[in-house]
């Protein structure tokens, strides 16, 4: 991704990602090569000539549907070698290269959750969504923009680890403490790491998360217990549909988990 990343500083696509045009070096660095596709940004053509259909994005097979190749295939086929490096296997296969493109082209068809092959791949789901997008306006605009929920993540996972155990903690504590003024304090501290969860649940496309830390934020609102309803409603409808959570909707809560924090405070 980091090559990947530089290659489109200098403007150049590459279109043509697979696992056999990536090198490892003695040290393990890996090497993209085979720029026989490449193509310079805006200059870059629809031909889909020496494309692997296992690996080719909807836009390489279809442009008139999904319109022209650009930096954006190139996300696309890096979230196929991701995906392939995370459960051995692709998202689309078939008896024939037709049944594959099939696959790949259709909008209804959508590839399987890394945690569909191993459960404890859920963390990377969000990802997905937007990695393998069909349409490219749906995926990341960038892959810097994928490295840093790739960062934003593994800060996750931290903060998780250690949001638990303090959630958890003060639970206990508020329910043994009869200091009515302790308590509030407590319960504000409580809010604010529930907040941030959810916060960063919706910034990482985690909506599993996301929808678990805002229950435990309608206990301590009255205020805007509608509106956390409202956005878990809204959250559920998109992982049934399988869509990614939008920037409009990461700041719709971020704003909800401020005012709930407000509310508290008061």
């Amino acid at each position: 991704a980091e090559g990947l990343k530089h290659a489109h500083s200098k403007g150049i696509i590459h279109r043509d990602l697979k696992p056999g045009n990536i090198l490892l070096k003695a040290n393990l660095t890996p090497k993209i090569t085979d720029w026989g596709l490449a193509k310079i940004g805006t200059h870059s053509t629809t031909t889909t000539s020496g494309v692997t259909v296992l690996y080719a994005a909807p836009e390489q097979l279809d442009p008139e549907t999904y319109g022209r190749t650009d930096h954006r295939t190139d996300v696309y086929q890096l979230g196929l070698i991701f995906y392939e490096l995370l459960t051995g296997k692709l998202p689309y296969g078939g008896n024939s290269p037709a049944s594959v493109i099939a696959k790949i082209l259709n909008p209804e068809t959508k590839p399987k959750p890394p945690s569909a092959v191993r459960p404890e791949l859920a963390k990377y789901d969000g990802l997905f969504e937007k990695l393998l997008a069909k349409r490219k306006e749906d995926r990341y605009g960038s892959v810097e923009e994928f490295l840093e929920d790739l960062k934003l993540l593994r800060r996750l996972e931290g903060e998780r680890t250690d949001l638990k155990g303090q959630i958890e903690e003060l639970k206990k504590t508020i329910q043994v403490t009869t200091d009515r003024s302790e308590v509030q304090r407590l319960v504000r501290k409580l809010v604010e790491g529930l907040g941030r969860n959810a916060v960063l649940s919706a910034r990482l496309n985690d909506k599993a998360g996301l929808i678990s830390a805002l229950e435990e934020l309608k206990e301590f609102t009255r205020e805007e217990r509608g509106e956390v309803e409202r956005a878990i409603e809204t959250v559920e409808l998109l992982l049934r549909e399988g869509l990614p959570i939008s920037p409009e909707l990461v700041e719709r809560v971020e704003v909800l988990v401020d005012r709930i924090k407000r509310e508290v405070e008061r």
